[in-house]
């Protein structure tokens, strides 16, 4: 009786565990993943309209296009103002499932600090070697956050050449 009692016990602690543990093991990074969109459409058709959402709507440069992988990857495009350079690419990926075509559509910021260089302008030049090997061991593009709206629109944007 007792060693039931221990090993309904056990079994017990080991499921409710498992849970916790499971629902703990979530990547902090996964919160700022952008959601996926189903479209009951064909294939040829949703590739089509993120195709042309990309490039001619947005205007960006392809840089990787693989209608059988299901890869739309742009140039990166950049834009200075007075915060540093900024710099950013839009990123797809299409899959065809049962219920639909999925669509993921990504935009990846980068922020690059240009003011630092500016300060620095008039120390030594021993200090600016300094500088210098600093600004070689990482490139100084920082990665921003991504507006939630931006990719919201672009979604929209997609749901209207679709016709939905």
């Amino acid at each position: 009786m007792k060693k039931e009692i221990f090993l309904s016990f056990f079994l017990m602690f080991f499921v409710i565990s498992s849970l916790y543990l499971q629902g703990c093991a979530s990547t902090p990074d996964s919160e700022a993943l952008p959601d996926a969109h189903v479209y009951d459409k064909p294939y040829d058709e949703v590739w089509d309209a993120v195709e042309d959402l990309v490039f001619n709507d947005l205007r960006c440069v392809p840089k990787k296009v693989s209608k059988k992988k299901g890869i739309i990857e742009t140039e990166w495009v950049h834009r200075i103002d007075t915060e540093g350079t900024m710099r950013w690419r839009i990123r797809s990926e299409i899959k065809k499932k049962k219920n639909g075509v999925w669509v993921l559509i990504e935009k990846q910021v980068h922020m690059q600090d240009g003011l630092r260089r500016n300060t620095q302008r008039y120390k030594t030049y021993k200090q600016d070697r300094r500088y210098e090997k600093q600004e070689t061991q990482h490139s100084g593009w920082k990665k921003r956050e991504t507006d939630m709206h931006t990719i919201d629109d672009l979604y929209n944007r997609l749901r209207e050449k679709l016709s939905y």
